[in-house]
């Protein structure tokens, strides 16, 4: 389980705001020292991105390590 100080958890928040604005909830995030990762799937290569340029403009993150992926189409 993550130990985050105040500023982390606060990232944190914010991040997860801009995911549920996105209707994106479904991704795993985690900050360490002002750094965000991003982890799950997402709909399309575009929404990749603009979660990335998303989250990168909060105040305070430092870093976006984006480990998103695009859902695959059930065969």
């Amino acid at each position: 389980m993550e130990n985050l100080n105040s500023a982390d958890a606060g990232l944190k928040d914010r991040v997860n705001e801009v995911l549920i604005d996105l209707e994106c909830e479904n991704i795993e995030v985690t900050v360490e020292k002002g750094e965000v990762s991003l982890l799950g799937e997402i709909p399309n290569e575009e929404m990749r991105t603009t979660i990335e340029e998303k989250v990168k403009g909060i105040e305070g993150v430092q870093r976006v390590f984006n480990e998103l992926h695009e859902k695959s189409l059930p065969q």
